[in-house]
């Protein structure tokens, strides 16, 4: 399956749309995705602080293991 790296960009990089990033480094626009799941940690620490932090490493395991 070949990978469709335009619809990948429109989807999920919006700022790649209005300008061109060179050599950004740390200050890169993300994607949707991770901005999505970073909203969702945020609120998780918004309401409940870190009682979750064992979760998010079997996440993290998880996805490394796929």
């Amino acid at each position: 399956m070949e990978i469709n790296w335009k619809e990948i960009r429109e989807k999920e990089f919006p700022a790649l749309n209005d300008i061109v990033h060179l050599k950004a480094a740390g200050g890169s626009p993300i994607s949707r995705s991770a901005f999505k799941v970073g909203l969702s940690y945020l609120e998780d620490m918004l309401n409940s602080g870190d009682i979750f932090w064992d979760d998010y490493f079997k996440e993290l395991e998880l996805i490394r293991n796929k």
